[in-house]
């Protein structure tokens, strides 16, 4: 009788080496399979949206590939067009602090406002807007006063402005001052006079008091 021939099992090694020499052989075939499917799968063959964002490498979609055209405004934004930074915002060409602004080259506390000095003349003080005159004029009646005022393009001083300066010091205050509010008691015009403690006395227009003129601050 004929041996009978047992197949053994194929060792580790055996099995591994004859996976490396598959490999071997398919492996350039494999690759440039790879490399042609790869060729075929441009922008066209992707299907809308069918890739997820979770799918795409980080830092991989750059401005270059995005149209920034037809990308929407974020809604609330801290730097969006009506930010506090933005081009109407405080700090902008319009705002406070703009070339038209309080503060800016044409504005009330500039040098000049409308190409006149922003200034008060000699002999009278800045006081609430206001150029006033430092010491007060010889008494005379109310219509005198006004007139003198007016004939040097100045007014008198409303009592409230007198009382103002009462308060606030630095000015040299008569007695009794003429203030520019007349009115008719219904038998007589009358004026409101300041005294330098702050009082008011109701004047004929005949009565004579010291009195001191307002000058505008352009001049």
């Amino acid at each position: 009788m004929g041996r009978k021939f047992r197949a053994r099992r194929p060792s580790p090694a055996l099995i591994i080496a004859l996976l490396a020499l598959v490999s071997s052989f398919a492996g350039p075939a494999v690759a440039d399979q790879a490399v042609n499917i790869a060729a075929k799968v441009n922008g066209s063959k992707i299907k809308s949206h069918s890739i997820p964002g979770s799918k795409l490498k980080n830092n991989t979609i750059t401005g270059k590939q995005v149209n920034e055209g037809k990308l929407g405004q974020v809604p609330s934004a801290k730097s969006a067009d009506s930010a506090t930074s933005a081009t109407n915002a405080t700090n902008a060409t319009n705002a406070t602090n703009a070339t038209n602004a309080t503060n800016a080259t044409n504005a009330s506390n500039a040098d000049k406002v409308d190409g006149h000095n922003a200034s008060c003349p000699s002999g009278t003080q800045l006081f609430e807007g206001s150029c006033v005159e430092t010491a007060a004029r010889s008494s005379t009646n109310f219509f005198n006063a006004s007139d003198a005022c007016t004939a040097d393009g100045r007014r008198l001083p409303t009592a409230d402005e007198l009382l103002s300066m009462v308060a606030a010091g630095g000015f040299t205050m008569a007695s009794v001052e003429i203030s520019s509010n007349l009115f008719n008691d219904g038998t007589t015009y009358r004026y409101m006079g300041v005294s330098n403690s702050a009082s008011i006395s109701v004047q004929t227009t005949l009565n004579t008091n010291a009195y001191r003129c307002v000058a505008p601050l352009v001049n």
